[in-house]
């Protein structure tokens, strides 16, 4: 595929591959990163918006639904909090490299849902709130934040709408966990 400049297919191989997948996400996380932004970069050779979402969905599906051996306690706890860690940044990167606004909401909802998505790391969930100076909460602080970095007039109220709910159902689990650990301020 490389030696042909068809960057769709080889796209496709790789992040059809559990084992390709198996390799990226088990190095560490800058090598990750770098191997993912790299991958990513080819990207912009796809044509067409059709195959170009399709492939989109292929590469942010293949990172988010990748499961590490799980092994047991504390150790595996690291491990999980470690992988979350690894795909909101290779997202958050892909995000950045994204110049459709389409994209670029779409692959937001997914670090959105990603941030919550392993309760007991609430250093993430709490990045989602305004003010704790972080890049997402800043950006997910108001409807003027999201509508001057993301939406322009090819997102559609149904993507808008989406996004808002994906948020919405974040802050909220955001709040439940606050209101668990005893950190009511935080969860205001």
């Amino acid at each position: 595929h490389i030696s042909n400049a068809d960057a769709p297919n080889l796209l496709s191989t790789i992040f059809q591959s559990p084992k390709a997948i198996q390799v990226l996400m088990t190095l560490d996380k800058d090598e990750a990163v770098g191997a993912f932004s790299l991958l990513s970069a080819f990207f912009d050779r796809v044509e067409g918006d059709g195959p170009a979402a399709s492939l989109l969905q292929l590469m942010v599906g293949a990172v988010e639904n990748y499961r590490s051996p799980n092994g047991g306690g504390v150790e595996a706890q690291q491990i999980a909090h470690d992988l979350v860690e690894k795909r909101l940044t290779m997202l958050s990167m892909l995000y950045n490299l994204r110049s459709s606004s389409k994209e670029k909401v779409w692959i937001l909802g997914r670090i959105v849902q990603l941030s919550v998505s392993v309760p007991s790391h609430t250093a993430l969930g709490l990045n989602l709130l305004p003010h704790r100076n972080a890049t997402l909460g800043n950006l997910l602080s108001g409807p003027a934040h999201l509508e001057g970095a993301c939406f322009d007039e090819h997102v559609t109220a149904v993507e808008k709408r989406t996004l808002y709910g994906i948020v919405a159902k974040a802050v909220k689990s955001v709040g439940v966990t606050c209101r668990q650990g005893g950190l009511e301020e935080e969860g205001v």
